[in-house]
């Protein structure tokens, strides 16, 4: 899972694993502009299984709870930033380099750093949940980044993944 705006304009898409000495090709299952969010699928050159983390419960995260935001922020590859969960269920307007706006709902706020780049990578809670997707910095804003919560994520991915196989992913 990733954003649908890291992967909209792209023509192929490489994925880095840890373990493997080239990129692996990934395609894209599904994915929603509105929602920013893309289903990709990746196989594993030698069949093997790849690790993966377990979803939280978004509703269940407290303000003031510690939260870890993991990233590739541009040039910087595996990153990890620790803060807080600062507020829930807030909305937020991105302006697209086309000139529209995109409204986001229910985001988590966090001061965890969510830098340019970072878009796609998990963000954690204290036992290593997935209660996010990294989405939005404020850039009027020092130290603010969104995250879509994982309590939108699971709403979506029954239609994301519809007609698809989950255990084949």
């Amino acid at each position: 899972m990733t954003n649908e705006h890291v992967i909209a304009d792209a023509t192929a898409l490489k994925v880095t694993v840890p373990g493997y000495d080239e990129p692996l090709t990934a395609t894209v299952v599904n994915s929603n502009a509105q929602l920013d969010l893309a289903v990709l699928k990746v196989e594993s050159p030698d069949g093997k299984k790849f690790p993966a983390l377990k979803i939280g419960d978004s509703d269940q995260a407290s303000i003031g709870d510690w939260v870890i935001a993991i990233g590739n922020p541009y040039g910087l590859d595996h990153t990890m930033t620790v803060g807080v969960l600062s507020a829930k269920e807030r909305p937020i307007t991105i302006a697209e380099e086309d000139g529209t706006a995109h409204q986001y709902e229910h985001l988590l706020q966090t001061d965890a750093s969510i830098n340019p780049g970072n878009s796609g990578g998990p963000l954690l809670n204290d036992k290593g949940e997935v209660i996010g997707v990294n989405t939005a910095v404020n850039a009027e804003a020092q130290g603010i980044g969104f995250a879509i919560p994982a309590s939108v994520i699971q709403s979506a991915l029954t239609e994301l993944m519809a007609g698809t196989s989950v255990t084949s992913l």
